[in-house]
C-alpha cells in the first residue's frame, strides 16, 4: 500500500479518520490516545456493532509516511512532527544535561517510530505483577493475549538455517498484529557471536518469546513480510476496520481534561465526557456514556488526569486546578532505561543480521555476583529512602522498599536478564554493540508545568540517581569489550575503537566508566510506570482492572500502568495489556447468564424496593459462588492426573472433562425456576433471601459450563484450541450482545399479572436446551468425533506433524528437530542449543 496506487488508497483510508469538529457528539467509550494500546482497545470494543467507540488522537495518519514505513528507517521520524520531542530537566546525577524522550505523535503512536523489535517480558516478571497485589497478573494469564494478538509469518527452512528460530508452542498465525523476520542475511557475523558467547558461557536462545529470554539470538519484528513495511499499530488494527459504522477517529485533536462530576457517587468521580482543542482551534466536549480510557502513554497520560483533578494536591493546587481525587502517586514511578553503545574497527566490513544478546547477573559480573548481590541487598533501605525523599514522600520508604525487594529477587534470585545489546553492522568496517541496562531501580516522575494542557510536561527521569544503576551499565560495557576481545569475534574485530582503549584503558576505574558513560548516554524511549497498576495504599494510581481509584469509568491502558520495567521490547507487552483490557471491558457473559443478571435490578427494584447500592449488593452471592464452583473441581483434577500417570495421556478421552458437569449444569433450570418463583417481592409476602439462594444455583452451573467446556475444547484441539476458544468466544460475545436487546423488554412486558417471574421461567425453559447437548456430548462424543470429517483431519494433521499447528503462511514449514544441524555457518562444537 506504499506504491502509486496505495497513495491513492490511503487517501481514502486517511479521509475516514475525520480531522475536524465531529461534532460534540456523544459515544459509549472515548479513548485517548490513538497508539499501540488505545487502537487495540477500540478495534475489540467496536468489534460489538451496539456499541460506539470514537479515539482522539493529537497527531495525523502516518499511513503513507515512508519515515514510518521503511522497514529499515529507524530514526528517520526523529525530530520530524510526528515526534512528540520531550525533554527532561537537567539530570544531576546524569551529567547535568537534558535528554530527549522520543514518542510518537501521530496514529499508531510510538509503534509508528520504535525499533520494530517483537520481544516480550520474561515470565516471572509478569508474574511479580500479581505478587505485589495485582490479582491475576501472571505469564499464564497474559500469554493467551500475546497470541491473540500476533500473527507470525512463519520463516522458512532456509530462514531458519540462518538464525530465525522460534517455538511454535509460543507464536500464534491467527492475531490481528503481523510479525514477522526480517529478511535474513547470508553471513558469517551471527555464528561468530554464537560461537564467542557460547565461550563467555552465554547459550543460543532459540525462542526470546517464550518467557525465557536469556542468551544470543535473532528477534521478530512488527513488519507486514508480504508489503515489507513496518506494521504499526494503525495498520493492523485500525485501517482494515476504518469502515466500521461505529468506530470513529478524530485526528489532530488535543484532550484538555476529563469532564468529571460526582453525582453518580459520593466516594468516586465520574467521567461523562473529555473537553478537546480541534485542530481549527476551537474548544467543544465530547460526551461518554460508559467510559473514558487513557491510552496517551507514559508521559503524557499522568498530566491528562492532573489537569482533570486527579493528582497529588501540592502539584494541582500549585496551578490553580480544583482537586477531585487527592491521588498523589499520579506521575510519579517513572522508570526509563539509558542506552549506550560501543564499537569496534573490523578486519573487513561487515553484513549480516541485528543480533540479541540478553544477559543476566552472572553473565555480567561473573565471579564478583555475590558480593555485589550483599552490596546490593544492604542498599535497598537507602535506595528507598533517597527515592521517597526525591518524590517528596508521596510514596513511603518502606512500601518502596517492598518494591525494590521484589525487583532485586527477579535479578539475583531469578537471576532473569538484566541487560539487553544489540550487535549489528555500523557500516563500512565496524561492528556497533548498542546496550542498555534493564532493570534500573532509579524513580523519577512527569507533572504537569502549568495548567494550559499544550504545555509539555515537567520530566525528571532521575537517571543514575541510585549506584546501581551506574554498576550496571559500566558492567554490561565490561562485558562487550571481553566479547571483542574472544574468539571466534576477536578475529573480526582488530581494535576497539568507541570508546577505545585511549579513553577508557583496560585499567580504567569504574569512575573513569562512568564519567564515559554520563557523556555518552541517552533515552532509551521506554517510559513506563507514572500510573501504575498496584493497590492505592502501595501507591498504585489503577486497580487490576486498569480503573484509576477514586473514579467509577476512567481506565488508562498503556505503558504507564506496568509497575516495573520489562526485559523485552514495550510494544508486545502492551498489545496484550491492551487485548486483556479490552476483555475487562466488555465483560461479556453467555446470553443465559447476562439475561438474568439483567433483571436483578428489575427483580430487586419492584420486589423489594432495593436501591442502587443494594441492588450491586445482590450479585455478590453469585461472584462467591464462582470461587466455590472452581474448588469443587480440584477431586476431579487429581483424579483425572492419577489416571493419566498410570495409565498414559490417551486413556481419558476429552468428554471426560464433562462429567462433574454432568451433576452441576442441572442447577441450571431449577435455579432458574426457583429464582423465578421466589422473586414475588415483599407484595406477596416473600423473603428476598429465597432467590438469593437460587441465584447461586445459577452462578454455580454458569460457572461449571465455561470452565468444563474449556477444559474439553483444549483436550479435543489441542494446539488447535485457542482458535477453537476463540471461536466459541465470539459466539458468546455475540449472544450476549443480542440478549442485551431483549433482557429488560422481556422482564417488563412478559404476561401481564408476572412479568419478571414469566421471565425467569422463559430462561429455565431455554437452559434445559443448553443442558441436553452437555448429556449427548458427554455419552456419544467420541462416536461424534469418529464420524467427523473435521475431526478425524485435526487428528492426522497433528499427529503427522508432531502435535504443533500447521502453517497455512507459508509451504515450507520449518521442521525443528533439524534445525542443530543446519545452521549456516555455524559450527556444531558451540552445541548450538536450538532444541
Amino acid at each position: 500500500m506504499v506504491g502509486s496506487g496505495g497513495c491513492f488508497l490511503s487517501l481514502l483510508f486517511t479521509l475516514a479518520a475525520a480531522s475536524g469538529p465531529i461534532a460534540d457528539g456523544e459515544y459509549d467509550y472515548i479513548i485517548v490516545g490513538g497508539g499501540t494500546s488505545g487502537l487495540t482497545v477500540a478495534n475489540r470494543l467496536s468489534e460489538n456493532p451496539n456499541v460506539n467507540v470514537i479515539v482522539i488522537e493529537a497527531g495525523a495518519s502516518v499511513l503513507n509516511n515512508s519515515n514510518v514505513t521503511d522497514v529499515g528507517g529507524y530514526g528517520l521520524a526523529f525530530g520530524t512532527a510526528i515526534d512528540w520531542q520531550y525533554e527532561s530537566v537537567n539530570q544531576i546525577h546524569g551529567g547535568n544535561s537534558s535528554q530527549v524522550l522520543r514518542a510518537g505523535k501521530a496514529l499508531s503512536g510510538t509503534s509508528a517510530i520504535n525499533g520494530m523489535a517483537y520481544t516480550r517480558a520474561e515470565d516471572v516478571q509478569i508474574d511479580a505483577w500479581q505478587a505485589i497485589g495485582n490479582n491475576g497478573w501472571t505469564w499464564e494469564n497474559l500469554l493467551p493475549y500475546y497470541l491473540k494478538a500476533e500473527n507470525l509469518a512463519i520463516p522458512a527452512v532456509s530462514e531458519v538455517e540462518l538464525g530465525a528460530t522460534y517455538n511454535p508452542a509460543y507464536h500464534s498465525e491467527t492475531g490481528l498484529l503481523d510479525v514477522a523476520f526480517t529478511k535474513m542475511v547470508n553471513s558469517t557475523l551471527l555464528s561468530l557471536l554464537n560461537g564467542t558467547f557460547q565461550s563467555l558461557g552465554v547459550p543460543w536462545s532459540e525462542d526470546v518469546n517464550g518467557g525465557k529470554m536469556r542468551g544470543l539470538s535473532v528477534y521478530p519484528s512488527t513488519v507486514n513480510y508480504q508489503e515489507y513495511v513496518r506494521e504499526d499499530a494503525a495498520r493492523a488494527y485500525y485501517w482494515p476496520y476504518a469502515s466500521r459504522g461505529n468506530l470513529h477517529v478524530l485526528l489532530n485533536t488535543f484532550v484538555n481534561h476529563i469532564e468529571l462530576d460526582r453525582t453518580a457517587s459520593k466516594n468516586n468521580v465520574t467521567a461523562s465526557g473529555v473537553q478537546v482543542t480541534y485542530q481549527n482551534g476551537t474548544v467543544g466536549t465530547i460526551k461518554a456514556k460508559r467510559e473514558v480510557i487513557l491510552s496517551a502513554g507514559s508521559l503524557k497520560s499522568p498530566g491528562i488526569l492532573e489537569l482533570s483533578g486527579i493528582g497529588n494536591r501540592r502539584v494541582l493546587e500549585k496551578y490553580n486546578v480544583t482537586v477531585l481525587v487527592d491521588l498523589p502517586t499520579v506521575g510519579e514511578n517513572l522508570q526509563d532505561q539509558v542506552n549506550t553503545g560501543l564499537a569496534g574497527a573490523t578486519a573487513h566490513k561487515v553484513t549480516g543480521h541485528t543480533a540479541v544478546v540478553y544477559a543476566n547477573v552472572q553473565d555480567i559480573f561473573g565471579n564478583e555476583t555475590e558480593a555485589i548481590s550483599t552490596l546490593v541487598r544492604k542498599s535497598l533501605k537507602d535506595y528507598a529512602s533517597d527515592t521517597a525523599k526525591a518524590n517528596g514522600g508521596v510514596m513511603s520508604a518502606d512500601d518502596l522498599e517492598d518494591l525494590f525487594r521484589v525487583q532485586y529477587d527477579l535479578i539475583f534470585k531469578d537471576e532473569i536478564p538484566i541487560a539487553e545489546i544489540l550487535y549489528y553492522p555500523g557500516g563500512g568496517n565496524s561492528l556497533v554493540a548498542q546496550y542498555w541496562g534493564l532493570l534500573p531501580f532509579s524513580r523519577g516522575s512527569v507533572h504537569i508545568a502549568s495548567s494550559n494542557p499544550l504545555t509539555k510536561p515537567t520530566i525528571n527521569p532521575n537517571y543514575f540517581m541510585l549506584d546501581w544503576d551506574n554498576k550496571l551499565q559500566i558492567g554490561i560495557a565490561k562485558l562487550i569489550r571481553r566479547s571483542y576481545e574472544t574468539y571466534p569475534l576477536r578475529n573480526l574485530v582488530k581494535v576497539e575503537s568507541s570508546p577505545g582503549l585511549k579513553t577508557i584503558p583496560q585499567s580504567a576505574s569504574d569512575v573513569e566508566w562512568r564519567e564515559w558513560i554520563v557523556r555518552n548516554y541517552r533515552s532509551n524511549f521506554h517510559p513506563v510506570g507514572t500510573a501504575a497498576m498496584m493497590p492505592r495504599e502501595k501507591g498504585g494510581v489503577v486497580s487490576e482492572q486498569l480503573i484509576v481509584y477514586g473514579t467509577t469509568n476512567v481506565r488508562v491502558v498503556d505503558a504507564s500502568v506496568l509497575p516495573f520495567q520489562v526485559d523485552g521490547h514495550l510494544v508486545s507487552t502492551l498489545y496484550a495489556i491492551a487485548e486483556r483490557a479490552a476483555d475487562f471491558i466488555k465483560q461479556t457473559p453467555d446470553a443465559l447468564i447476562f439475561t438474568f443478571l439483567e433483571s436483578f435490578a428489575i427483580v430487586y427494584e419492584q420486589g423489594w424496593g432495593f436501591g442502587i447500592l443494594a441492588q450491586a449488593w445482590s450479585v455478590i452471592p453469585i461472584n462467591t459462588v464462582y470461587v466455590i464452583a472452581y474448588f469443587t473441581y480440584f477431586p476431579w483434577f487429581r483424579r483425572d492426573e492419577a489416571i493419566r500417570q498410570a495409565h498414559g495421556n490417551d486413556s481419558l478421552v476429552p468428554e471426560r472433562r464433562l462429567k462433574w458437569l454432568l451433576f452441576l449444569t442441572q442447577l441450571g433450570p431449577i435455579g432458574l425456576s426457583g429464582f423465578a418463583w421466589t422473586s414475588l417481592g415483599r407484595a406477596h409476602n416473600v423473603r428476598w433471601i429465597g432467590s438469593m439462594i437460587f441465584s447461586v444455583c445459577v452462578g454455580i452451573a454458569n460457572y461449571a459450563i465455561y470452565l468444563s467446556s474449556v477444559d474439553c475444547m483444549v483436550a479435543s484441539y489441542g494446539v488447535y484450541s485457542a482458535s477453537a476458544t476463540g471461536g466459541n468466544a465470539f459466539a458468546l460475545d455475540l449472544l450476549a450482545g443480542i440478549s442485551a436487546m431483549w433482557a429488560t423488554p422481556m422482564y417488563s412486558n412478559i404476561g401481564n399479572k408476572y412479568p419478571t417471574e414469566y421471565a425467569s421461567t422463559t430462561l429455565a425453559g431455554l437452559s434445559c436446551l443448553v443442558v441436553l447437548p452437555i448429556y449427548v456430548f458427554y455419552w456419544k462424543g467420541p462416536q461424534i468425533r469418529a464420524d467427523s470429517k473435521f475431526a478425524s483431519t485435526l487428528a492426522a494433521d497433528r499427529k503427522a506433524n508432531e502435535g504443533r499447528r500447521v502453517s497455512k503462511v507459508n509451504a515450507e514449514p520449518a521442521n525443528r528437530s533439524s534445525l542443530s544441524l543446519h545452521m549456516s555457518g555455524f559450527n556444531t562444537d558451540w552445541h548450538h542449543p536450538l532444541l
